[in-house]
Formats: structure tokens, C-alpha cells, sequence
């Protein structure tokens, strides 16, 4: 929420009012105080443009993240921000639960690694030999991606497209053959 006045009071009052009303739009559709975090307060004066001494009003800005876990309803969130009192969307941060991330990082990593061998064992087939062992096993980046879309809300209606994103896991590993 962005509100500016010529009483520093007044900017302040507004910008929580309008806050206190989204907050309660957020509750009314189910997502829990515990999904919403502030996580910027702030109270700027604005200055004359000729002189840039006087200050002739202020800017102020309380922000709030809400944390979403049904993607679906994304757009209702949004939509429901804004008509609520919410004036400026900063971001929107697509990113994977830290369980699933786990669970998709143990997965990533079982298949990097069964990779690796099945590779290993062809390629010792072709050179006449078989694979007896790990000799070593290094495990180098799992990187989860952040998508983060950033605009001013002003449309009625908020599609959002997540898309589609790639966990990348290297392992590198020696075999021992005979």
C-alpha cells in the first residue's frame, strides 16, 4: 500500500487503514496469519522539485507478503489485494515449498546419480570391462529456480502464468571396474 498526503499522520493513517483492510481480505479467503509477513514500513518526505528543501508532503508505504500455496489462486489473491486497498504489486516470487524442495532435490539427485552409473556401465562395457564399485562420489549444485515477476497491479483481472521450472543436480563420480 502506497498513500501519500501533506500530513505526515495523515499518509501513515491511510497507508494502515488500507492495510488492515487487505490483511482481512487475505484471512477471508483462507490463508492464515502465518502466510502473511510485514515486510516494509516506511514514511518519505516529499520535497519541492525547485528547491528540494521544503517538504511539501509524504509517501507512505506498508508492505505485506503473502505466501500462497494453491498457484490457482493467485490471480484471486491478487484481485482481492487490490480491491481491498492494495495500490503497487512489487513482485510475484514463484518458488518451490522447502518440502517439496527436499523431496525434489532427494529425487533429482537419485537420478543424477543413477545416471552417472548406468553411463559408467556403458561405457565400461565397451571397453571390455565391468563396474565393481564406488571409488568416490562428489555431489556439486542442486539449484531449485526462483521465478520472480515484478509489475504495477491495474488490470480488473490477474492471469499468472508460473510456467514450468528445471531442478539442475551435477554429480561426478569414479566407478572401480575389472
Amino acid at each position: 500500500v502506497e498513500v501519500s498526503d501533506t500530513s505526515a499522520l495523515a499518509a501513515q493513517n491511510e497507508a494502515s487503514r488500507r492495510m488492515a483492510s487487505v490483511i482481512e481480505a487475505m484471512r477471508n479467503l483462507g490463508i492464515p496469519d502465518e502466510r502473511m509477513k510485514t515486510t516494509g514500513l516506511t514514511l518519505t518526505p516529499i520535497r519541492d522539485e525547485k528547491t528540494g528543501l521544503q517538504i511539501i508532503g509524504y509517501v507512505a508505504k506498508n508492505t505485506l507478503t503473502v505466501t500462497v500455496r494453491d498457484l490457482s489462486k493467485v490471480g484471486e489473491v491478487v484481485e482481492k489485494a487490490v480491491s481491498s486497498g492494495a495500490n503497487v504489486l512489487n513482485s510475484l516470487i514463484f518458488q518451490v515449498s522447502s518440502e517439496k524442495a527436499k523431496s525434489l532435490k532427494s529425487e533429482a539427485l537419485t537420478l543424477a546419480v543413477q545416471d552417472a552409473k548406468s553411463q559408467a556401465e556403458v561405457a565400461a562395457a565397451a571397453a571390455g570391462t565391468k563396474i565393481v564399485g564406488l571409488k568416490s562420489l562428489t555431489i556439486g549444485g542442486i539449484y531449485l529456480p526462483r521465478l520472480i515477476a515484478g509489475a504495477e497491479v491495474m488490470a480488473k483481472e490477474t492471469y499468472v502464468m508460473p510456467g514450468e521450472s528445471q531442478i539442475s543436480v551435477s554429480v561426478s563420480a569414479t566407478f572401480l571396474v575389472e
